[in-house]
């Protein structure tokens, strides 16, 4: 469970404002509004941006990196027609 709060940057004892915040991101993204996350997220590094707080900016995009990473399909739904056996080729 920690492990889990620790990936979804949710801890309840951080602030009240930043706790609720991810805790909406959470909900967004699991009711399927990722690019809704994904935008306040690249707004919200932007900003870290240009106010030269770069490691915020870091994290953030670590973050949006795994959301495409998690969001992307590895292969298209044709290759295992053409392949069958593709992940254990692999």
């Amino acid at each position: 469970m920690r492990f889990l709060r620790k990936q979804l940057d949710v801890y309840p004892f951080l602030e009240k404002a930043v706790y609720e915040k991810n805790l909406r991101r959470l909900i967004y993204f699991l009711a399927g509004k990722r690019k809704k996350v994904q935008k306040e997220l690249e707004r919200e590094m932007r900003k870290s941006s240009r106010s030269q707080n770069f490691e915020k900016a870091a994290e953030i995009k670590q973050k949006l990196d795994q959301i495409s990473y998690i969001t992307s399909g590895k292969y298209k739904p044709w290759q295992y027609e053409q392949n069958p056996n593709l992940v254990s080729d692999r």
